[in-house]
């Protein structure tokens, strides 16, 4: 016969075997269901904060933004008051803004030889030198902005709460933006719209 104390730690060992078990088996029952609570939530957020965007900026006075492109020279939003602008933000370390690259090159190829028309990229690059080059190696024609040493987390992203790229923005000639988060065919259709009513 086992004594007392070997008796309750037996006990114990086996009830610890049993709560570890328990919690084992919670483990694998539970923790699909809490990644899909999780992921409902995550996207709940993501919806939340879409709606936000959309009631802060969309038919309403563009934020005013100031940079420097990449020649080195100062550009205002303000300065484009009267024009169309198309701005698009983008980033060399992006694989789906490489893919969009020849869809928005035929965008400002079709609009650019229109008097009302700007477009403007927002590289969220790092490095002046890397725009450049992406520049000449994608024969891009239109200016190029940027936060040096800022990139994702600089004013120019910020002030836009952009938080994923490519994004393509329209703002119309009173400075009222018409699109956000645009792809480039739906980019087409709100531009469209705004040049029939010129």
């Amino acid at each position: 016969m086992l004594s007392s104390k070997r008796q309750s730690l037996l006990v114990l060992l086996v009830l610890l075997f049993v709560f570890l078990l328990g919690l084992f088996i919670g483990h694998l029952t539970f923790s699909p269901i809490s990644r899909f609570v999780q992921k409902q939530r995550l996207e709940k957020q993501a919806q939340q904060f879409k709606a936000e965007r959309i009631n802060t900026f969309l038919n309403k006075p563009v934020p005013s933004i100031a940079s420097t492109t990449s020649n080195g020279e100062s550009w205002h939003l303000s300065n484009q008051q009267g024009n169309i602008v198309v701005l698009h933000f983008w980033s060399s370390s992006c694989p789906a803004c490489h893919e969009q690259i020849s869809a928005v090159k035929d965008l400002y190829n079709d609009h650019s030889a229109e008097e009302e028309f700007s477009m403007v990229g927002v590289c969220l690059d790092f490095n002046q030198d890397l725009i450049n080059c992406l520049n000449e190696a994608y024969n891009l024609s239109w200016i190029q902005l940027f936060d040096l040493h800022k990139g994702a987390e600089g004013s120019l992203a910020a002030e836009f709460q952009i938080r994923s790229i490519p994004s393509i923005w329209i703002i119309d000639q009173e400075g009222i933006v018409r699109g956000m988060d645009l792809t480039v065919s739906e980019a087409r259709t709100v531009l469209t719209n705004i040049m029939s009513q010129i």
